[in-house]
């Protein structure tokens, strides 16, 4: 495939030293224009993208797994070494299906808490 950037780091609540989670990120190459504006973004780096871009993420695929961390992420997330978590891949794409972003996310399972909704349409 093409060549990708990769960014690491941790994320951060408002008011908390904890981190919420280690995140590892690929961005297209056609992205490194943006690097230093994403270095200080606070907030979700597929909005920022499609802003500074101009362009549309048509379609999102998300996988969630149950995993024991490591003892470096453990380390990484100040919590005890095998602590359960979540680990969360989502890929972004453009309408003509062309790779955005991959992210990819720790989250102590003592600290998040994924919700979804279900809607059920009434039969015609």
């Amino acid at each position: 495939g093409a060549p990708l950037i990769r960014l690491r780091g941790r994320r951060f609540q408002a008011l908390s030293s904890r981190p919420f989670s280690l995140t590892e990120l690929y961005l297209a190459r056609r992205f490194d224009s943006a690097l230093d504006t994403i270095v200080d973004h606070r907030g979700p780096i597929c909005a920022l993208i499609e802003e500074h871009f101009k362009i549309r993420i048509a379609r999102i695929g998300q996988d969630i797994q149950a995993v024991n961390l490591t003892k470096p992420e453990a380390d990484r997330l100040d919590v005890k070494d095998g602590a359960a978590a979540l680990k969360v891949v989502r890929r972004y794409y453009e309408d003509d299906g062309s790779l955005i972003e991959v992210s990819s996310n720790l989250y102590p399972g003592t600290r998040f808490t994924y919700t979804s909704w279900l809607d059920r349409e009434e039969k015609a």
